[in-house]
């Protein structure tokens, strides 16, 4: 009976932070439209991150926490750029 509660309650802990995440996609473009392959996205002060495809597609899982800090992108060539997530 005692592993059953445990294995409940770390199966509900998984699902409601699972739950606190909010998705971030989008399309990365230089100032002429291109888009940008292999451009790195992160969080400020996380060690969450990930890098746009081919086509400059990205999508980004970020804790709730997490969202008030700025995201950072950059790429070999170009200026890093930092923007904040308004909710």
């Amino acid at each position: 009976m005692r592993t059953y509660l445990l294995l409940f309650l770390f199966t509900s802990a998984f699902l409601l932070k699972a739950k606190a995440q909010q998705l971030i996609s989008g399309k990365i473009t230089d100032a002429k439209g291109a888009t940008l392959s292999y451009v790195n996205i992160g969080v400020k002060g996380g060690k969450i991150g990930t890098i746009s495809d081919v086509k400059g597609n990205f999508k980004l899982s970020i804790p709730q926490d997490l969202l008030a800090e700025p995201f950072t992108f950059s790429c070999i060539g170009f200026q890093e750029q930092t923007f904040s997530v308004q909710n």
